[in-house]
């Protein structure tokens, strides 16, 4: 590995990069040695890369153990045979990586990968096996892309249908989070997983009470090991550190010593102000600096806090709890009171220390659900009331029941101007104030009520207002009244002049 490769590495790794680069697989050649005298089945350089050749040697890099390598040149008469590897069997192999799309990836992702990768890699290498497999490894990745658009999502290697995907929301989102906490700790940054971890074990706006929280506390063990052991290496060599930088500025002269105690104080300062801003926001895994002792020592305190903290957690009881209140949300999302409201009965049945923020966060939930289920229930109830009342039972009917007071009321007219030309008193029902002996405009069906005191016991009826129904009675009997009169004339004088004319 030349002195370049190995700085952009270290830049890259500096960085927290991870650089895909199709071009930089190692070449896989092989060198088959002709047996010998102390070896008689010719030894086989498997895993080399041939560096150069001339017309009588070869020089190739092999590997001695492990990532051990060294370089050798050999005559080519003492070379059996050499297998080189193709280019495209060699550029194939960070392809079918790249293809391994990680989880929740986004249909951009997938269309990048295809286009600027294989569908490259195809048209370069046509009718080769390494072109036949990127276009399966396309064909895999565009049926996953089309997954995607339609709102499936991919969570621990699992496809999860739109269906499923709005039933575990929460579920999916606290896995985001594990998962950054993961690709963090891969690249050695284990403050930075840890100040993820705080946003999972958040009690007011975390994911507590998921299942991917259960998952993720064996993981958190394990960094806390890792960081631990980075911060003690990092304690023991501070004193030499800081005595070296002392050393260092002693054997200076100016201007260089001005410049390095410029460079220095610079370094101390930004720490200071990062540190200063970190304790601002509140951040519980702080910056530390292999210069400021302090800043290392509290670092391995909030491990040992935190260590013990999660030593005492029952992962038991808390995966039991976590996997009914994640019960409770797919219910609630299918709108299913009685289901959901038991999850959350077992749920709380769990007796668990520090549960009581969790519980309550699904209970608010549930009772979201509850409000919508009653008011679905008081609209069908409202809704079914009137359920089957058209315009004939509602408006029709009543304009027929009018018409038939009117046409009663008239036939009483009627019947008082007969009597009344006749000379005879109009007829009753025996009842004062029932005039015609139909009961009340009013309230037609309404029956008269039993008598069970003298008229003269009975408080005196307060005069009743007039209703329009009432007046075109009334103006209707007075002019059948007056037409029977003159009718009656009419009929006198008729008679009067035929006795005359005998």
């Amino acid at each position: 590995m030349n002195i370049v490769t190995l700085r952009c590495r270290r830049l890259v790794k500096a960085l927290g990069l991870s650089l895909i680069l199709p071009m930089a697989a190692a070449q896989a050649d092989t060198v088959i040695m002709k047996p010998s005298a102390t070896d008689p089945q010719g030894k086989q350089y498997k895993d080399a890369k041939v560096l150069s050749e001339t017309n009588d040697s070869v020089t190739f890099e092999y590997i001695v153990v492990g990532k051990i390598k060294d370089t050798k040149t050999v005559l080519k008469t003492e070379v059996a045979q050499i297998i080189r590897q193709k280019p495209e069997e060699v550029e194939i192999v960070p392809l079918r990586e790249m293809a391994k799309l990680p989880d929740l990836s986004t249909a951009d992702k997938y269309e990048m990968v295809m286009k600027d990768n294989l569908l490259p890699f195809i048209n370069k290498y046509p009718g080769t096996p390494q072109a036949a497999e990127a276009e399966g490894l396309m064909k895999t990745l565009q049926e996953e892309k089309e997954k995607v658009v339609s709102g499936s999502i991919k969570m621990d290697g699992k496809w999860l249908t739109p269906e499923q995907a709005k039933r575990d929301a929460v579920e999916i989102d606290a896995y985001k989070v594990r998962r950054q906490i993961g690709d963090l700790a891969a690249k050695g940054q284990y403050r930075d997983a840890l100040n993820e971890w705080m946003k999972m074990k958040d009690r007011e706006e975390g994911f507590s009470d998921t299942l991917q929280y259960v998952e993720t506390i064996p993981q958190i063990k394990e960094i806390l090991v890792k960081y631990k052991a980075q911060l003690d290496g990092l304690l023991a060599q501070q004193p030499g550190l800081v005595a070296a930088r002392t050393k260092n500025l002693a054997a200076l002269v100016e201007p260089d010593l001005s410049r390095a105690q410029r460079a220095y104080a610079k370094e101390d300062a930004d720490f200071k102000a990062k540190a200063d801003m970190e304790r601002q926001l509140r951040v519980q895994w702080t910056t530390t600096y292999k210069y400021d002792l302090k800043s290392i020592q509290d670092a391995l305190k909030d491990i040992s806090t935190e260590t013990a903290a999660l030593t005492v957690i029952d992962l038991d009881k808390v995966k039991t709890q976590n996997e009914h209140i994640a019960a409770a949300r797919r219910y609630i999302a299918d709108g299913n009171l009685e289901q959901a409201e038991m999850s959350v009965t077992k749920a709380q049945a769990i007796q668990m220390k520090d549960s009581s923020r969790s519980l309550q966060r699904i209970r608010n939930e549930l009772g979201v659900l509850r409000s919508e289920a009653n008011k679905k229930k008081n609209n069908q109830r409202l809704f079914g009331a009137t359920a089957g009342k058209g315009p004939s039972a509602s408006t029709f009917g009543a304009k027929t029941t009018v018409d038939d007071r009117v046409a009663a009321a008239t036939a009483a007219a009627d019947s008082k101007a007969t009597q009344m030309a006749e000379g005879k008193e109009p007829a009753t029902d025996g009842k004062a104030g029932t005039g015609t002996g139909l009961t009340s405009l009013d309230n037609p069906d309404k029956k008269p009520a039993a008598t069970t005191a003298s008229d003269d016991d009975k408080p005196a009826a307060k005069p009743r207002k007039k209703t329009a129904v009432d007046e075109e009675e009334g103006g209707m009997q007075s002019y059948m009244l007056y037409g029977g009169i003159g009718l009656l004339a009419v009929l006198l004088v008729a008679m009067f002049m035929q006795k005359r004319k005998k």
